[in-house]
C-alpha cells in the first residue's frame, strides 16, 4: 500500500507518466508496420533431402544416410540430428543451438554436402535445402478459370510474373494437380510383333536398374508408375534405353515418348463444383501483410 500512497501523494508524475506512455504508443502504432512474423524470424533448423534413390529404406540408410551421418554429426553448434530413410529418399533434419549464426551455419552445411557428395555413389544427385526464413504465406487463393484450364502452364507464368512484380511480393507458389510427367504410347502392332508385352518392357527397365521416377504408362486401363535410375533428364536418352539389346530394340522403336502434363489427375481441387487451382503469395520480410494482400487483390481483378 506504501507505493500506493506515494503515487496518490504525486498526481503530476503519474499524469506525465501516463501522457508519456500514450504518446510513445500513439508513435508506435503509426510507425511499426503489422507484420505477421516479426522480420528476421529465423529458426534453428535446416533440412537437407536426397532424392532419386533406390527403392529399399535399408539400402538408403547403408548407402547414404550413414555416410551423411558421420560427416553432418561434426558441424559446430550443433544440437540434433535426426536422419530419416525412406523409398527413393534420405532426409536429414539438423537443429541448431540458439546463440549461432545460421548464415555461417549454412555456409558450412554448403562445404560438408560438397565433401559428402564425393563419398556417396556417384549417381546421387546433390540434396535439396529447406531453410526457414518465415517464408509463411500471407494469403492462399483458391481459383476456378475453366476457359483457362488447357492452358495451366502458361496461366501460371502469367500469374508468377504480374504479382512478382508487385512490390512486397517475394514469391508466389502454385498447387495446380496437374504434374509435368513423362509418357510412353506403345505401338500394339510394334510390340506383338516382337513378342514383346508391357510387362517385358517395365520388367526390362527394372533389371537394367533404371529407377528414378520419370512418369506412368497406361494400358488398357491400368497405370504402371515407371522409374528410371540412370536417366539424364535428356528425352533423347530415354528414347535410346536398350529393351531388346540382341535384336536392337530401343524404347523409341515401340513406343512414343513425350513430356506433357497429366490430363488425368489423382488429386481434384474445385470450387463450388467446378474444377480450380490453388495460389499462395510469400511476402518479403519488411512488407506490410494487409498492404501487401490489399494490393494483390486489386492485381487479381484486373487480371
Amino acid at each position: 500500500m506504501k507505493w500506493f500512497l506515494a503515487l496518490n501523494n504525486r498526481p503530476v508524475t503519474v499524469m506525465m507518466s501516463i501522457l508519456s506512455l500514450f504518446i510513445m504508443g500513439s508513435i508506435a502504432a503509426e510507425r511499426i508496420p503489422l507484420q505477421m512474423l516479426p522480420a528476421g524470424l529465423e529458426a534453428r533448423f535446416i533440412s537437407l533431402t536426397w532424392f532419386g534413390l533406390s527403392d529399399s529404406p535399408e539400402q538408403n540408410e547403408q548407402d547414404v544416410a550413414k555416410v551423411a551421418e558421420g560427416y553432418l554429426s561434426t558441424l559446430r553448434n550443433l544440437k540434433s540430428l535426426t536422419m530419416t530413410s525412406a523409398s527413393g529418399s534420405v532426409r536429414a533434419l539438423i537443429e541448431y543451438r540458439s546463440e549461432v549464426d545460421m548464415s555461417e551455419a549454412y555456409n558450412e552445411l554448403q562445404d560438408k554436402i560438397d565433401r559428402i557428395q564425393v563419398v556417396l555413389p556417384d549417381d546421387t544427385k546433390k540434396p535439396r535445402l529447406w531453410r526457414f526464413k518465415g517464408e509463411i504465406p500471407i494469403v492462399v487463393y483458391a481459383l476456378s478459370i475453366p476457359q483457362w484450364f488447357d492452358k495451366l502452364d502458361e496461366l501460371e507464368d502469367s500469374l508468377e510474373l504480374k504479382l512478382s512484380a508487385i512490390e512486397g511480393v517475394g514469391k508466389v507458389n502454385f498447387s495446380i494437380g496437374r504434374n509435368r510427367e513423362v509418357q510412353l504410347k506403345l505401338d500394339q502392332e510394334s510390340i506383338s510383333s516382337l513378342n514383346l508385352t508391357p510387362a517385358k518392357i517395365i520388367q526390362k527397365l527394372i533389371s537394367a536398374q533404371y529407377i528414378k521416377s520419370v512418369g506412368q504408362l497406361e494400358v488398357e486401363g491400368r497405370s504402371f508408375y515407371l522409374r528410371v535410375k540412370s536417366w539424364s533428364g535428356e528425352l533423347d536418352d530415354l528414347k535410346k534405353i536398350m529393351i531388346d539389346s540382341r535384336r536392337g530394340i530401343t524404347l523409341e522403336s515401340i513406343a512414343e515418348v513425350e513430356v506433357s502434363s497429366s490430363k488425368d489427375k489423382t488429386k481434384v481441387r474445385r470450387l463450388d463444383g467446378k474444377p480450380a487451382f490453388f495460389m499462395s503469395v510469400v511476402k518479403e520480410s519488411e512488407a506490410n501483410t494487409i498492404d501487401t494482400v490489399r494490393i494483390v487483390d486489386e492485381e487479381l481483378k484486373k487480371i
